[in-house]
């Protein structure tokens, strides 16, 4: 009676809402056990560098980035009519990101991370990535974007666009700290 078997959780359609349900899924789904062994190598750098980033920077999210952005975007315009007419979906997906949005002051920045697979971020990449800043949300405010860029290991590289006043990995850094935990959002 007891021989029923449970059904294994399709990862794919799980719905995180927190960084480390991030992890859990990307680590699920990128499960190392379950592809060819030509597969397996690539798999498990994946999963060993995305731990790395996530052990240094916890508050660092890695799906639903469209969802988290026009959330935020849409507070900060502070009018829908505004948003309405201004805001574009992004027309790419990095690989991770960071949101700080302060009510208090009405402040966003948005720091994009990509993670070097095979080979650095691309020129394409970054237009697309400027164009879309730009357009939907430099027009009438300022909201700073930080570009980072790490290595296939999880390992900070470079600042590849530092549109704030601040270094940005320093300033991510920062943000990571407990104490200031309750001024994120």
């Amino acid at each position: 009676m007891n021989n029923i078997k449970k059904k294994e959780r399709n990862w794919t359609y799980f719905k995180p809402k927190t960084p480390k349900d991030d992890i859990l899924k990307f680590v699920n789904i990128k499960n190392p056990e379950k592809v060819s062994t030509r597969l397996k190598k690539a798999y498990e750098l994946q999963i060993e560098a995305y731990q790395k980033i996530h052990e240094d920077f916890p508050f660092v999210r890695f799906y639903d980035f469209h969802k988290q952005v026009k959330k935020y975007v849409k507070k900060w315009y502070n009018d829908e009519y505004y948003f309405n007419e201004n805001y574009q979906r992004s027309h790419f997906l990095p690989d991770g990101y960071f949101i700080k949005y302060t009510d208090c002051c009405s402040d966003l920045e948005i720091f994009l991370i990509e993670v070097e697979n095979q080979s650095r971020l691309k020129d394409e990449k970054l237009d697309l990535i400027i164009n879309w800043w730009m357009n939907s949300l430099d027009p009438n405010g300022y909201a700073p974007l930080y570009v980072l860029e790490f290595n296939r290991f999880g390992g900070f590289q470079r600042v590849v666009l530092n549109e704030g006043q601040d270094n940005g990995f320093e300033l991510l850094k920062s943000y990571m700290s407990c104490e200031i935990r309750n001024c994120l959002t």
